[in-house]
């Protein structure tokens, strides 16, 4: 009897042992690889610090991460991948761009007495990029908004609505962490109170994306939508610049 109660409890160690680390690497997931994007930006962008080494590396340890995260739950990372809806776009993710960029318009005719682009011109003279703007905002259009719908609203989101049932806690998550790390990009070129009210727009444009995809859009949908306000938004910056 001793005997068969050792090998019950040989058995059920190791499984509660896969919970355990299932339970840390949920939180390493959700809360850290959350606010790892806000702590590359400021090191990288805001302090700058090594800007043109750590950035790159930054955004190709994040485009890696999940796929290590795949890999540590013993799930195929084509699964993983799928799971994202990588679809051709519809109309919708369009629209969406459309009515986001509007706003934005909007808004800059509203403050636009009060924005300047002094703070936008220093930061980018200061890392030496201002001449490039124009092919920086291909990257930007290219492949940024591209990583960041994979890392938010395709990998993170998932995991996400894989722990959560609750919709309006899973869009507020993606707002708040995505909007937070935004604020380190544009804390240099405003002043703090414009800085806090962009943050907090962009943490709408988040939580949309977030209710988007809650609702079955594609991960190409949500990037064609998220295209359309970067390009907005840097059409209205070198307005500002230039």
């Amino acid at each position: 009897m001793v005997r068969s109660l050792q090998v019950r409890l040989k058995m059920k160690k190791p499984e509660a042992m896969s919970v355990a680390t299932n339970r840390y690497l949920s939180f390493f997931v959700l809360v850290v690889m959350a606010s790892l994007p806000a702590v590359a930006t400021w090191i990288s962008f805001y302090l700058e610090i090594f800007p043109f080494l750590l950035y790159p590396l930054a955004k190709v340890v994040l485009f890696v991460l999940p796929f290590v995260v795949w890999r540590l739950r013993g799930q195929s990372w084509r699964a993983g991948v799928g799971r994202m809806a990588l679809q051709p776009p519809r109309w919708r993710g369009l629209q969406s761009g459309a009515l986001l960029s509007m706003a934005i318009w909007g808004a800059y005719l509203f403050l636009q007495a009060d924005l300047h682009g002094a703070g936008i011109r220093r930061k980018l003279l200061s890392l030496g990029i201002l001449d490039a703007y124009w092919r920086l905002s291909v990257f930007i259009l290219v492949v940024n908004a591209a990583f960041e719908e994979w890392y938010w609203r395709g990998f993170l989101l998932d995991e996400l609505r894989n722990r959560v049932k609750h919709p309006p806690l899973i869009i507020g998550w993606g707002a708040l962490f995505f909007g937070f790390h935004h604020y380190f990009t544009l804390r240099p070129y405003f002043p703090l109170a414009l800085t806090l009210l962009f943050t907090w727009a962009t943490m709408v444009a988040g939580g949309i994306w977030s209710w988007h995809r809650l609702r079955g859009w594609s991960l190409t949908d949500c990037y064609v939508s998220h295209l359309c306000v970067d390009l907005t938004v840097l059409i209205l910056g070198a307005t500002l610049l230039f």
